[in-house]
């Protein structure tokens, strides 16, 4: 019965700025997108090798949970700094040498600003929607890092500047996003559109695109909109600012032309909450009996 289990979900991540460069000491814009994945977790040990890392993720926070939840009902700063200690030492054993954005995002949630180990959240971001794309193509993260830590010793005098620069896009992106509060205007929008394809062209020079990345830009500039990749690149994920009063059939024909490009195609928006325990009564409806079937 669904009474008799415990749920816990954590939402996966969305790199706005700074894939990469967050790695070398700079600062990563990165929010949690909506909605949330509820899992049912019904074992700890075992997980599949095919296993997403956002479930990895909450299956190490299940950990936690299980010993702290019938204890108390809230979780302290304390708690929520724990579970995303030994979740960024799930992170380690994946990636190698991750920069620790995934965690903190699926441990807090919203939209954060992170900078070598240290998490703030980003004032007032706006409710952006966004299509997030799904690639297909398997790449292995930890190989794409280390490919840019080559590169960078190989060419510091060129790698380096792209790494400052991607942190200015970053910075850049948070203090339109800051301005734009609850009545962005459409010149932000634009402002936006600019970052994304700057930082998708810097992406690709420090090795980390591909050619489905490339396809999915190409896609969605036909219908008038700007991608870039989200997290490691070499394939993956990417995404697309949607602005505001775009009618919903461009959108849908634009899902449609990246579904028929043999990707998986998401319309969302940024600013889940992070890591949670359900109770059965505060489920969607649909959610619950889907549970139920399990």
């Amino acid at each position: 019965m669904l009474s008799e289990v415990l749920l816990v979900s954590a939402p996966g991540k969305v790199i706005l700025h700074g894939e990469h460069a967050v790695v070398h000491g700079k600062q990563g814009d990165v929010t949690a997108p909506t909605p949330e994945q509820v899992e049912k977790l019904k074992e700890v040990a075992g997980l599949p090798d095919d296993c997403a890392v956002t479930e990895r993720l909450a299956v190490l926070a299940f950990l936690y949970l299980y010993l702290s939840i019938f204890r108390k009902q809230r979780w302290t700063k304390e708690d929520l700094e724990l579970i995303n200690k030994w979740a960024f030492q799930g992170e380690r054993v994946i990636h190698g040498n991750p920069s620790g954005v995934d965690n903190a995002v699926s441990t807090w949630g919203g939209a954060l600003r992170y900078q070598q180990g240290k998490i703030s959240s980003l004032k007032r971001p706006p409710a952006l929607q966004i299509l997030l794309t799904n690639t297909k193509v398997p790449r292995s993260t930890k190989a794409l890092v280390a490919g840019v830590r080559n590169r960078l010793l190989k060419f510091p005098e060129i790698v380096a500047p792209l790494l400052t620069s991607i942190d200015a896009i970053s910075l850049e992106c948070e203090r339109v996003l800051g301005e734009m509060g609850e009545a962005p205007a459409l010149e932000q929008y634009l402002v936006l559109e600019e970052l994304i394809d700057m930082n998708q062209h810097h992406l690709n020079a420090l090795g980390v695109g591909h050619v489905s990345l490339d396809q999915l830009c190409q896609v969605t500039r036909a219908h008038g909109l700007h991608s870039k990749l989200t997290g490691a690149g070499g394939g993956g994920c990417g995404i697309t600012l949607l602005k505001p009063g775009l009618e919903q059939p461009e959108v849908e024909a634009t899902k449609q032309a990246l579904t028929n490009c043999g990707f998986d195609c998401w319309e969302t928006s940024i600013g889940a909450p992070g890591v949670s325990v359900h109770s059965a009564t505060s489920l969607d409806s649909r959610v619950r009996q889907a549970l139920d079937g399990l």
